[in-house]
């Protein structure tokens, strides 16, 4: 499998877990930058992931 193939099979992990998160943080009525706390922190672990397997 291709490196590009690897960063598009994480990128649609992370955008799922991004979704269900921001759901249930819409749900429970949480402010908007913890939402955007969420999600930048999640986007770190996906590119610490992708460097680790390189």
């Amino acid at each position: 499998m291709s490196s590009i193939d690897e960063i598009k099979k994480v990128a649609a992990v992370v955008a799922k877990e991004i979704d269900q998160d921001t759901l249930c943080f819409l749900v429970r009525k949480q402010n908007i930058d913890a939402i955007i706390g969420m999600i930048t922190c999640k986007i770190g672990n996906c590119i610490k992931l992708l460097l680790m397997d390189c």
